[in-house]
């Protein structure tokens, strides 16, 4: 059995693309609920001067054990909704995105 991906992942043919709802200002950087469309993510820092970007791009390379150059924001740099473009395999990254999501620290 395959199981389905979240409304939020999607794989593209250089990576995968997820829809995130960013949460900037948390007490400490972690993975929220997420909606059936949005993955939410609390950044630890405030949003002022990019700084919630950069935590959003380094926390997420985290959670998916990449190094922080593959990861972009594709859409809503200054918006809570973004897209966000990891590069590399879209399965291997999927799995490792999904399994992390799934695992609580």
């Amino acid at each position: 059995l395959i199981p389905t991906r979240p409304a939020w992942l999607h794989p593209v043919q250089d990576g995968i693309l997820i829809d995130v709802t960013v949460i900037p200002g948390a007490r400490r950087s972690g993975v929220s609920e997420s909606t059936s469309d949005r993955l939410r993510i609390r950044v630890a820092a405030p949003a002022v001067e990019g700084r919630a970007n950069e935590a959003l791009i380094a926390f997420v390379s985290e959670l998916a054990a990449r190094r922080p150059r593959t990861v972009s924001i594709r859409r809503g740099t200054t918006s809570r909704h973004k897209t966000l473009h990891l590069s590399g395999h879209p399965e291997a990254l999927a799995d490792q995105l999904l399994h992390a999501v799934a695992t609580p620290p």
